[in-house]
């Protein structure tokens, strides 16, 4: 008489299970009398079972790949952003990588980088709006800034005299008139000094400048544009700072938490 096995629905923690023993040394035989199954049945289960673990580790294989892709992508985004930060440019991306920072927005919903980001792009137009009616000028308050500025600074400071000698030296239009105006500065500050506000000081020396120059009203418009460019570029090198180090922790960390709509999982 034939013995009977029952024909039970074999679940696939059971098949997994099953190959386990298999896979442990346990004959396919002994599996089957021990569950009281058909061996037909067991050695079915531990094949099928075989190839779903097969099946998952290629995919578990091709997702990790997908997964360092996705994240190389941010990567290398962070870096061409970081370049563009470094070198003073709009941030200009391709369709491509426009839809990447988009998901790099969703990964980092909450980071400084965005608020950073816009404040960086409203100060280029600034700049570039100041830059294009100034370029002249830009050149020579730049060569005072770099020289003469901080030659005059070193001297006031140890006067005490100005707060910011910048706000009065730093408005200089022409490259002929600065050292005059340097000049024109000690000789006044030596025989008026002058009120203790630094806007006070800064109007009350070019008052007195302008009476010793023939300088039109276009020219002290000229003066005060410079004057704002110079602050809006100490401002644009914080900004650049700030997005240069949250670009960066982006570059070395290498995988960007959370999730975004391109993501392969």
């Amino acid at each position: 008489m034939s013995k009977h096995y029952k024909k039970s629905i074999v679940y696939p923690e059971t098949a997994r299970e099953w190959l386990q023993r298999y896979e442990g040394g346990e004959a396919l035989k002994t599996i089957a009398q021990r569950e009281h199954f058909d061996i037909r049945t067991v050695k079915r289960q531990v094949a099928e079972a075989i190839s779903d673990r097969n099946i998952k580790e290629v995919r578990q294989t091709v997702l990790r790949s997908a997964l360092e892709r996705h994240f190389n992508d941010f990567v290398t985004l962070a870096e061409k952003m970081r370049g563009m930060v470094a070198a003073g440019t709009p941030i200009s991306l391709d369709p491509d990588a426009t839809l990447l920072l988009d998901g790099l927005k969703q990964h980092l919903p909450r980071s400084p980088l965005w608020d950073y980001l816009a404040k960086y792009e409203g100060k280029l137009v600034m700049v570039v709006e100041f830059k294009d009616s100034e370029q002249e000028n830009v050149e020579n308050v730049s060569l005072l800034s770099d020289i003469e500025l901080k030659k005059w600074h070193e001297r006031k400071e140890s006067e005490l005299i100005y707060k910011n000698p910048a706000d009065v030296v730093a408005l200089q239009v022409q490259s002929e008139l600065q050292k005059a105006v340097i000049s024109d500065a000690d000789n006044y500050v030596a025989l008026n000094p002058p009120p203790n506000s630094d806007k006070e000081v800064s109007q009350h020396l070019v008052i007195e400048l302008l009476g010793h120059k023939d300088w039109t009203e276009q020219d002290i418009q000229q003066l005060q544009h410079s004057r704002e460019l110079s602050k809006h570029d100490v401002e644009m090198k914080r900004l650049q700072q700030h997005l240069n180090d949250e670009l960066t922790t982006i570059i070395l960390r290498r995988v960007v938490p959370g999730r975004c709509r391109y993501c392969p999982i």
